[in-house]
């Protein structure tokens, strides 16, 4: 074989093995249709005025099923922006579909914010919150002032352990719930160890409306976050698209193309978003890859 024949042949061999080296790009989606919430008393904060508490429960509603979101799926709200479009919980039997991230991938979080957040659950997360026929309790109400707190405020400002300031706080009175969350909240010191040795197979990822491509209609739709088992989801094709993968996490993408369409979002002020552009700061303080 000539030299100059050589050469062309060459390069394919490298670039292929380049290609098959790269980390191919992941995205993880899922149907969830809306159950309904608890008797949990609504939450008045200088963010949004009497913003529903979780749990909120759903039913995975795909085919192929997700298994990695069995039934009930209970979440909490992660969101709370009253600018127009408001975002709200749907309608009841209504079908939502969210775009699932690791919480240290979802731009409103990152990394040191998602440690708090699981430290939070391994100290504080009760199971019995995770059944349907759940009534509510002052506990659990507690559980999402305190998550709304780390979310907004995060753990790296002067102000992130007092619920009476900063970006979220409840204003003007105090109350059993608030001061329980107040507690939960000074004791918090980043290590998220307690949620690995609790529940162990167990991962929190951020459920992120809308998913999917074309999916503007679901621009109002508060963002929650869940536990579910860690696993792989196959996709069309037998295409892994999220999950572990042999225990080690793979943290989902914030691009990606379906069935050849780049995928647009909305950002967490409520505007619909592409995947290209500079870094903006969405309404939690955060900057956000747009």
């Amino acid at each position: 074989m000539s030299p100059r024949l050589l050469r062309p042949f060459a390069a394919a061999v490298i670039l292929a093995g380049f290609a098959a080296a790269a980390p191919r790009a992941s995205a993880e989606f899922v149907t969830l249709k809306y159950e309904g919430a608890t008797s949990n008393p609504s939450i008045t904060s200088n963010l949004y005025a009497n913003a529903p508490a979780g749990p909120f429960y759903w039913t995975e509603n795909n085919l192929p099923p997700n298994t990695s979101f069995p039934p009930p799926t209970a979440t909490f709200c992660i969101e709370l922006n009253a600018k127009t479009p408001a975002q709200i919980l749907p309608q009841k039997g209504d079908n939502v579909i969210f775009d699932v991230k690791s919480l240290s991938a979802d731009p409103a979080i990152g990394a040191t914010k998602a440690t708090y957040i699981t430290e939070l659950y391994g100290k504080y997360y009760d199971t019995a919150w995770d059944s349907a026929s759940f009534k509510g309790s002052a506990a659990s109400t507690s559980f999402q002032i305190a998550l709304w707190e780390l979310v907004y405020d995060g753990s790296n400002k002067a102000n992130t352990t007092s619920l009476d300031d900063g970006a979220f706080y409840i204003p003007g009175m105090t109350f059993t719930q608030k001061d329980t969350a107040q507690t939960w909240l000074n004791g918090l010191t980043g290590n998220a160890s307690s949620f690995y040795t609790k529940f162990a197979g167990k991962e929190l990822v951020a459920l992120i409306a809308p998913g999917g491509v074309g999916a503007k209609s679901q621009d109002e739709i508060q963002d929650q976050i869940t536990m579910r088992p860690i696993g792989t989801v196959p996709g069309p094709g037998g295409l892994v698209l999220a999950g572990h993968e042999h225990g080690e996490e793979r943290p989902l993408t914030d691009a990606y193309d379906v069935g050849g369409v780049r995928a647009a979002w909305r950002g967490r002020s409520g505007r619909k978003q592409g995947r290209t552009g500079s870094e903006q700061p969405d309404h939690r303080g955060n900057d956000r890859a747009a």
